[in-house]
């Protein structure tokens, strides 16, 4: 798996003259701090809007909890839109860091496992978070009373957002199995408490939501969310750089010419090795 009949430094990074005249590695060695943590600011910055303009309880996405005077003021409905982009921007910086990790078969299945369910998650994510921004641009553009007694009533409007979060609810249920399974079965991690935390933060938001949207439970999913985006980002800059630190970059592969070592490492697990020569 690890040996290879590769002529020296053909697998080593690519000459200058062959090599991309712009570097991304810097943006994707950090893909995955990036993207949960523009999501916890962005998360962080609506709780902030909300209750500085006079918001009541506790943040819902469908503004339910602020005076009327209020999801009338354009600014507020600038902030609440900017805030949903900078999140959608995090769960593109999520999709960058699935598709580029390094998940062959030299890992473990289950941290392979994660690597898929994640792939899911960030796509589920992204749909949902592109959907809540183009949900509050129609807002700032277009609200009016008329309109929210509509949403109220139960119009399209109201599916639309429902729909929404029931595909943020499935994505973080899986952000809960990704970030266990990436974490337990790497070869090195942050730890398993990490993985612990994600799992049941990240869980228990997506069965929150889920109950609020289908049992009309008056429950506080977003704080928990914002539990959920705090914890993954502090695991995220123990956990990233273990990842880059033992994958290939773009110019690499996965292959080592490092023949040597890979022998002596074999030849002190073989039981044979034991044996002495006469």
């Amino acid at each position: 798996m690890w040996l290879s009949t590769r002529k020296d430094h053909l697998d080593d990074g690519a000459p200058p003259n062959r090599a991309p005249c712009v570097s991304f590695g810097g943006f994707f060695n950090s893909s995955l701090r990036m993207g949960f943590g523009l999501q916890f600011l962005a998360l962080l910055s609506l709780n902030f809007v909300y209750y500085s303009f006079n918001g009541k309880g506790v943040f819902s996405y469908d503004l339910s909890g602020l005076p009327e005077e209020t999801r009338l003021d354009p600014s507020f409905r600038f902030y609440t839109t900017t805030a949903s982009m900078v999140y959608m921007l995090g769960s593109l910086s999520l999709v960058c860091f699935q598709v580029l990790l390094a998940d062959d078969t030299c890992w473990a299945r289950g941290y392979r496992s994660g690597s898929k369910i994640l792939r899911l998650a960030t796509f589920l994510d992204t749909v949902s978070s592109t959907l809540q921004f183009i949900f509050y641009l129609y807002v700032s553009k277009f609200y009016s009373k008329r309109w929210y007694a509509h949403l109220n009533e139960g119009g399209s409007e109201l599916v639309f957002m429902v729909f929404t979060r029931n595909i943020h609810a499935c994505a973080c249920l899986l952000y809960g199995v990704a970030c266990y399974l990436l974490e337990v079965y790497h070869d090195e991690g942050a730890g398993d408490l990490h993985a612990y935390l994600n799992g049941v933060l990240f869980v228990a938001t997506g069965v929150m939501e889920f109950a609020v949207l289908l049992f009309n439970v008056n429950g506080a999913y977003t704080p928990l969310l914002l539990l959920s985006l705090a914890a993954a980002t502090l695991w995220a800059f123990y956990f990233e750089p273990e990842v880059t630190f033992v994958s290939p970059t773009l110019e690499e592969t996965e292959l080592t010419n490092d023949v040597e070592q890979q022998v002596e490492k074999f030849t002190r697990l073989t039981p044979t090795s034991q044996i002495p020569y006469y």
